[in-house]
This record gives C-alpha cells, sequence and structure tokens, in this order.
C-alpha cells in the first residue's frame, strides 16, 4: 500500500481558477494575482501580501526588508526545510541553530540575544512561541489558516505543491 506524501484537493472551483488565469492571456501577475495577494492577506490577517515565485524567495525579501546583511546572526530551528536557510546565505548572514522543543518548533530560549531577526516556522501546525528579545519572521507554510502570521512583523508562506495551501508554486510575503 502506498502512502502518498501529499494529495491535493482539485475541484471544479481549482480547475475553473486556473481556466481564468489562462483565459485572461496574464500567465504571471494580473488581476488573478493582485486578487490572490489581497485574499491571502485578508485571510491571514494582514493588510498586505506580495506573491512571489516561491516561499524561499518571499523569505529572501523578508530579510532584505529586516535588513539582515553581511555577518548578522539569524536563528533558524535546527529542525527545518533547507530552503529556509538560503536566503540566509544569499544575504551573506550567520546561521545560528536552536534546538526544538517537543512541539518540533523553535525553542525560544534557544534563540541568543545577539541575533538580528529569528526565522520561525510553524511546524506541523502548531504553533510556535516566537522569541520576544529578538525580531522574527513567521514562516507559516505548514500552518496557514490557523493563528499563525500575526505575531510577527513579517510572516511568509510557500505554496508549493506539497504545502497545505497550494497553488502549485509560489509564495508570499505578508505584512501590515
Amino acid at each position: 500500500m502506498k502512502i502518498p506524501h501529499s494529495k491535493p484537493d482539485i475541484s471544479a472551483a481549482e480547475i475553473a481558477a486556473v481556466t481564468r488565469v489562462l483565459e485572461s492571456g496574464h500567465l504571471a501577475q494580473g488581476r488573478e494575482v493582485a486578487a490572490f495577494e489581497e485574499e491571502c492577506a485578508a485571510y491571514v490577517g494582514r493588510r498586505f501580501g506580495v506573491a512571489t515565485n516561491s516561499g524561499t524567495a518571499a523569505l529572501h525579501l523578508a530579510l532584505i526588508t529586516s535588513r539582515v546583511t553581511r555577518n548578522d546572526a539569524v536563528a533558524l530551528p535546527s529542525y527545518a526545510c533547507a530552503a529556509l536557510y538560503q536566503p540566509v546565505f544569499w544575504q551573506l548572514a550567520e546561521p545560528i541553530l536552536g534546538d526544538i522543543g517537543p512541539d518540533f518548533n523553535l525553542d525560544p530560549d534557544e534563540v541568543p540575544g545577539t541575533c538580528k531577526v529569528a526565522i520561525v516556522p510553524h511546524l506541523f501546525g502548531a504553533r510556535a512561541a516566537l522569541p520576544d528579545h529578538v525580531a522574527c519572521i513567521e514562516d507559516i507554510a505548514q500552518s496557514i489558516g490557523g493563528p499563525t502570521g500575526k505575531a510577527a512583523p513579517i510572516a511568509v508562506a510557500s505554496f508549493y505543491a506539497t504545502k497545505m495551501f497550494t497553488t502549485g508554486e509560489g509564495g508570499m510575503l505578508l505584512t501590515d
């Protein structure tokens, strides 16, 4: 018996949405993307959403917006997707790995005060505790639709095919 890693629920509504995009002639950007940005931001409880080609790109924008630069320390959980690390390296920053708690999320006590920012994924739908002594970026790829994405100035989401909420590809930066 095969157990699929993920199996998206594709209904007539999703097929109609894809058809609208194809018929619009705007395969990138356009009205559908603008509407998705607004709807996603409202769904998460933020004022603005900026669609990107991936969650990794959204995280990269979040680091740039947070003014993370060369040699800045960025806290990350030791148990996380490798895509979280790539934007840190692109900014020439130093990843600081913190241990996780029993909920598999970053233990806020493991985040040194010397970090400029902490990237905090909310894994497996469980809300992670955010450190209160450094700036945070919330990763809500595995918790979108829950009570996450509003506690830090910036949240990011991935809509990759294996995520809880998928568009096949893409990501979003969410903020007020």
